[in-house]
């Protein structure tokens, strides 16, 4: 290798090692650029003015319940809620009923008439045939076509077709009867023809027949397996002791009944094979089945031709709303609140439309009255708190808004 090799190869290294001293200084500006968006408005200030961040003077949660936020000023917020509306607690009896449900799975036979009589001839100059039109009314559940009739003559060979297809072709006699007609080309509007089967090239040959009580018997396959009944629930966490009860009429008496399933919200309520004649049906409901606002009621049966009928569900309804919270106050906290350097203040914003708000406040053992017209209450608790998880439950008197609730450590 020449020296002057040797001098590009060194070039090379330098060059090197300068390019990825450039990326690792770009990837370290990129990582300060990127905390210094993620920190807080105040820390992020802290930082380009060179001071330490004291992390203690931004807010952080710990848990569903209980919230902490401190400030500048000392107070720190343990609860921040928005129950809503609050109704007083009410013990209502409910009962709904429903409309029957008819639920089956069966062959139905229909009879009509096509003609009273017919006649056809064929010879190798003459087809004397004839079109007899009929309608489907329901031909998507048609499960079974029969042709039936009367022979009165018949010479030689008979063509039977139903819309443009053969369905018979021979010599026919009354031990054919009824001929069997396919259902797969059946349509709303039919044509069926009946004419003496093809001579050739016989002169003299002649093939005839004659019917009488011409009949298309159809047998449908119909079937309502299954129904809904809905209902509505303001609040399904107010239900309780919840009863269904019904009754099934069986429109056939059968060897072999059916199984009846029923679900309230896709959740099985009750299951067992259909009993006729049998008494009355009461079965308990759990209330963890139902749900706020549109409740599904389902029957489903898998044979059989039933009515389900006197339909009911009875339940309890407490249309009352008593929140209930949480918080919790640390062991330092606490200290602070015993040494009397801090109290604990509820706030209890309502909707200020001038009415009055009334509510009995639980706070861990001990209860508080809430009897205002404003927006606001306020209300030192300190006392009635403890180390530790402490509880708010709130029982209204009368109907109103309660907009917030808010639970702060404060300086005395």
């Amino acid at each position: 290798m020449t020296g002057f090799d040797l001098f590009m190869n060194s070039k090379r290294g330098q060059q090197s090692s300068t390019s990825q001293a450039a990326v690792l200084v770009l990837v370290i500006g990129l990582l300060i650029v990127a905390y210094l968006i993620l920190l807080p408005k105040d820390a992020r200030e802290d930082v380009l003015k060179g001071e330490d961040i004291d992390f203690d003077d931004f807010g952080n949660g710990n848990g569903d319940d209980t919230t902490v936020d401190k400030n500048d000023e000392g107070s720190e917020l343990l609860l921040l809620r928005n129950p809503g509306n609050l109704v007083p607690s009410g013990i209502d009896d409910v009962e709904k009923e429903f409309a029957s449900v008819h639920l089956f799975d069966r062959l139905e036979v229909e009879t009509q008439n096509l003609a009273d009589r017919v006649a056809a001839s064929r010879s190798l100059f003459r087809n004397g045939y004839e079109d007899l039109e009929f309608v489907i009314e329901n031909e998507e559940n048609l499960e079974k076509l029969s042709l039936f009739f009367n022979v009165v003559n018949s010479q030689g060979s008979v063509e039977i077709s139903l819309n443009g297809e053969t369905v018979f072709e021979g010599a026919l006699a009354s031990g054919d009867v009824p001929i069997q007609l396919p259902v797969v080309n059946i349509g709303s509007r039919n044509l069926l023809r009946i004419m003496g089967a093809d001579v050739g090239w016989a002169i003299l040959s002649k093939n005839e027949v004659e019917l009488k009580d011409l009949e298309l018997i159809q047998e449908f396959s119909l079937e309502n397996k299954a129904e809904l009944r809905t209902f509505e629930v303001s609040r399904a966490e107010a239900v309780d002791k919840a009863e269904m009860s019904f009754f099934v009429n069986c429109l056939e008496i059968k060897g072999d009944q059916g199984v009846l399933k029923i679900y309230l919200n896709r959740r099985n309520v009750f299951f067992g094979k259909v009993v006729c004649d049998a008494s009355q049906v009461s079965e308990d409901l759990s209330e963890d089945f139902f749900v706020d606002g549109t409740n599904f009621l389902t029957f489903e049966v898998d044979k059989g031709n039933y009515i389900v009928e006197s339909i009911s569900l009875d339940y309890e309804f407490d249309e009352g709303f008593q929140p209930l919270y949480f918080f919790t106050i640390d062991e330092k906290d606490f200290e602070d609140v015993l040494d009397e350097d801090r109290k604990v203040k509820l706030i209890m914003r309502f909707k200020d439309d001038n009415s009055r708000k009334r509510a009995d406040v639980q706070i861990n053992d001990d209860t508080i009255f809430v009897d205002v017209n404003s927006g606001i209450f306020e209300k030192d608790i300190t006392e009635l708190s403890k180390e530790g998880e402490n509880f708010i439950k709130i029982f209204a008197k009368n109907e109103f808004e309660l907009i917030q609730v808010e639970v702060r450590l404060e300086k005395d």
